[in-house]
């Protein structure tokens, strides 16, 4: 099977992520070559990649397509005027022919709801974002807020904050919303026609109310008066959905649908709302489960896989945080009963895959140790632990049900597997808690010259890297490690070129 992905933007966690999960299950991703997707700010060759798409459409079984991509030029692009609301519904206009040439073609398209970043900082956002950021957010939860409950206090919060924002600068950021919202409206009419099987709205960095929640409401009941609600999904993410929609893709293709029991680390653990996200952790586990085509089991008996949630005590924290371990590590979990419980069931021969969501940004530091110590990591179906909730769990709801699919179609690829479940604990624990963090204690937030950036980051993270899996992969492949480096040039992301041959 191939199947044919326009990534929301080159980047490791957006475009190569898909590749590798689903060669687990020997399925072929195909993606445009990175040098035509963009960088940061700088919009997608769309000449170039329309060309790729021309001539790789044919060998594909199914297509999943970044509507941001092919629309704006990427995510970070789609935050931008510049163009207008009749070029990029010009520019999408071949997705939606799609079906007319291949009735029988899979489409599957996302569409990010833009997001609103609650600081200053213009390094994905206009330029003004840096002085007017936090009150452009301020406005904006505080608007919807009052609007939708009358909270007469955040009216006056929202009137402070617009006092603080040039007038003009409301109405720039307003237009570029409306545009994008009506360009979401018409990727949904396109659904509504059968032109797409499935069209995902992500939810990209949000918050209880704001502006975007209003245009997620508004969208919503739209669904919802279509009757379009299994055509049309509403969900925190971004980075994943490609990912997501991938395993989608190839279980539907395979007739397959992996049933996930979800076990917790602490009993207030699904209950619990996720930073940058608007929703319960047990919501978000069960959304990222059926966008990749999966669904909940009632017993770990009717269960494929069993996914164990490390959630927090009392709140999520920020992994470079340590002042928020006392919101995460409390009485409120029993981390040793969790891992005890995982060592149980692998002990038994069941799938049992690992969702860190304990903080936003990075591993579990208390976690990690532990689980190692306990179980052997290449037995796990999958882990990951990186930025929000939703990219976290909707990666190892992916790579757990491309497990599960190569091993009903006599397909598994075991190299695939360790090479991306070592990435995971490289990237996500070693960079992202430990590495970045020492960096940007000992220089500041991306305050070296990209080069010295990149060698202070190599010159610690291989070494761990390679302690990593001396300790706890050595018996079950050998590692090549080809190359580490930084897509876009600044420490939030790391890119990992590594392979573990399965012995």
């Amino acid at each position: 099977m191939r199947i044919l992905l326009i990534p929301v933007d080159a980047r490791p966690v957006t475009r190569d992520i898909a590749v590798e999960v689903a060669a687990v299950a020997g399925i072929e991703v195909m993606v445009p070559p990175k040098e035509i997707l963009g960088f940061l700010k700088q919009p997608a060759d769309l000449p170039a990649v329309r060309a790729w798409t021309d001539e790789h459409l044919p060998l594909a079984d199914a297509v999943v397509v970044s509507l941001d991509l092919l629309g704006y030029g990427g995510l970070c692009p789609s935050r931008f005027g510049g163009v207008t609301e009749e070029e990029v519904k010009a520019r999408l206009a071949p997705v939606f022919r799609l079906k007319e040439e291949r009735p029988d073609l899979p489409v599957y398209a996302f569409s990010a709801t833009m997001r609103i970043p609650a600081y200053n900082s213009d390094a994905e956002e206009p330029e003004y974002w840096a002085t007017y950021g936090y009150d452009l957010w301020r406005l904006s939860f505080y608007d919807d807020k009052f609007r939708t409950t009358g909270d007469e206090a955040a009216r006056a919060e929202a009137e402070a904050a617009a006092a603080r924002v040039p007038a003009e600068l409301v109405a720039e950021f307003r237009a570029r919303r409306a545009r994008n919202f009506e360009v979401n409206l018409y990727a949904l009419e396109m659904a509504e026609q059968g032109l797409l099987d499935l069209i995902v709205f992500p939810q990209d960095d949000t918050s209880e109310f704001g502006w975007n929640i209003a245009e997620q409401r508004q969208l919503r009941e739209e669904i919802n008066r279509r009757g379009l609600g299994m055509k049309a999904l509403i969900y925190p993410g971004a980075d994943e959905v490609g990912l997501a929609l991938v395993a989608r893709a190839a279980n539907r293709a395979m007739g397959t649908t992996p049933r996930f029991y979800p076990f917790y680390s602490s009993t207030k653990g699904p209950l619990i709302h996720a930073r940058y996200e608007d929703r319960p952790l047990g919501e978000t586990v069960k959304g990222q489960i059926f966008a990749c085509g999966g669904l909940l089991a009632d017993s770990p008996a009717d269960a494929d896989v069993l996914l164990a949630v490390n959630t927090p005590g009392d709140a999520q924290g920020e992994a470079p945080e340590p002042a928020h371990r006392r919101l995460v590590d409390t009485a409120g979990r029993n981390l040793p009963e969790f891992v005890a419980r995982i060592a149980h069931y692998l002990a038994a021969g069941r799938p049992v895959a690992v969702a860190d969501l304990a903080y936003a940004n990075g591993a579990d530091a208390a976690l990690i140790p532990l689980l190692g110590s306990a179980v052997n990591l290449p037995d796990l179906e999958a882990y990951a632990g990186w930025n929000t909730a939703g990219n976290a769990m909707g990666t190892v709801a992916a790579h757990a049900s491309m497990r599960h699919l190569g091993r009903r179609t006599g397909r598994l690829n075991q190299t695939a597997h360790l090479s991306f479940l070592l990435k995971r604990f490289a990237d996500d624990y070693l960079y992202q808690v430990l590495v970045r963090t020492e960096v940007r204690a000992a220089f500041g937030v991306d305050q070296l010259p990209p080069d010295r950036l990149l060698a202070e980051t190599a010159r610690r993270l291989e070494p761990a890297l390679r302690e990593f899996h001396a300790r706890y992969f050595a018996r079950a492949g050998e590692l090549n490690l080809k190359e580490i480096y930084l897509p876009w040039k600044r420490s939030f992301e790391v890119g990992l070129d590594l392979e573990v041959t399965a012995r």
